[in-house]
């Protein structure tokens, strides 16, 4: 290994230690808010409204449970509030909020994105496989 590949290895290396230490440092802050039972965000990466995370999105009729569904589509966010469902802009402030207070978060994907706001809450993962 050359020099200049050990530097780019090395800043590498820092990079990834530098997101390590952040991720546990917000992990942390977010493991401090209270979390609400009563509160489910759906969270769908993807722009699309389709899947597992979708059908349990709708077909969940307790009226005691806020049912938050947080995609990166503006399109699907204004389609489903069009239809009277609470939905957010994964970015938006709302959402990151509703991600803090949630008492459970379902998901057919992993965390990458939003891994951090977990904090206390259930996490329920509805892929196939």
């Amino acid at each position: 290994m050359n020099f200049k590949e050990k530097i780019n290895c090395s800043l590498y290396l820092l990079k990834l230690l530098l997101f390590c230490i952040l991720y546990q440092f917000l992990s942390i802050i977010a493991s401090l808010f209270p979390r609400r039972l009563d509160v489910w965000v759906f969270i769908k990466r993807a722009p699309t409204f389709e899947g597992n995370v979708k059908y349990l999105f709708l077909e969940l009729r307790d009226k005691k449970i806020r049912k938050v569904f947080i995609s990166p589509s503006r399109k699907i966010v204004k389609m489903l509030r069009a239809k009277g469902y609470e939905a957010y802009n994964f970015y938006s402030v709302p959402a990151l909020w509703h991600l803090l207070r949630a008492g459970m978060i379902v998901s057919d994907d992993g965390l990458p994105h939003y891994g951090w706001f977990k904090g206390k809450s259930l996490l329920v993962h509805v892929w196939h496989g």
